[in-house]
């Protein structure tokens, strides 16, 4: 991700939300914990940041969430056709007041 030859601290690194555990000792945010991972063996950087993409991550997430994005995704059609609804009906509300007037 950082080229090996720029200078700087983060030559031959990769950010920090490519790590496994961003967090040292769990409370406070590395943001150095991928410095020189490019230099590592396979083996030992795998323990260190994650190798793979994100598609592979987002697309389990999404098969085993499927049923509430399913859940959620019928609702907000629901009140979009209500939406519309009550619309309609309004219009309809001030063009008869209008042509009673």
């Amino acid at each position: 991700y950082y080229n090996c030859s720029a200078p700087g601290v983060l030559a031959c690194g990769v950010p920090a939300t490519c790590c496994v555990d961003p967090l040292e000792n769990g409370t406070v945010w590395n943001s150095q914990c991928g410095v020189g991972a490019q230099l590592l063996d396979e083996f030992t950087a795998q323990s260190v940041i994650f190798l793979g993409g994100c598609l592979g991550g987002i697309s389990r997430w999404i098969k085993q969430h499927e049923s509430l994005i399913g859940t959620v995704a019928v609702i907000v059609v629901g009140v979009q056709i209500l939406a519309v609804f009550v619309t309609t009906r309004l219009m309809e509300s001030i063009r008869w007041h209008k042509a009673h007037a």
